[in-house]
């Protein structure tokens, strides 16, 4: 992961460098962030919220999904792997 600042990029941009780059980045308004690592306490914490999540929605159509899936949140645009997702 780069300390260097990384150019402003339009969305088509981000997804090609995202696909081609070993390191994740959330993107916003044209800025691309570098995503740090976590601790212990918090994989933790996202690997109980994920079971606790699955464990409830088995019976419903809902899926639950771990912080490799980069989604968008429409109302703002960013991008970014959440720690658990609920499609």
């Amino acid at each position: 992961m780069s300390a260097l600042p990384l150019p402003k990029m339009t969305e088509d941009e981000f997804i090609a460098f995202e696909g081609a780059s070993v390191d994740r980045h959330e993107f916003f308004k044209g800025e691309v962030f570098a995503m740090a690592g976590g601790t212990f306490t918090h994989s933790m914490a996202k690997t109980n919220t994920l079971a606790l999540l699955q464990a409830a929605l088995r019976k419903r159509q809902c899926r639950v999904a771990n912080s490799d899936l980069m989604v968008t949140v429409r109302a703002t645009g960013l991008k970014t792997y959440p720690d658990v997702s609920v499609v």
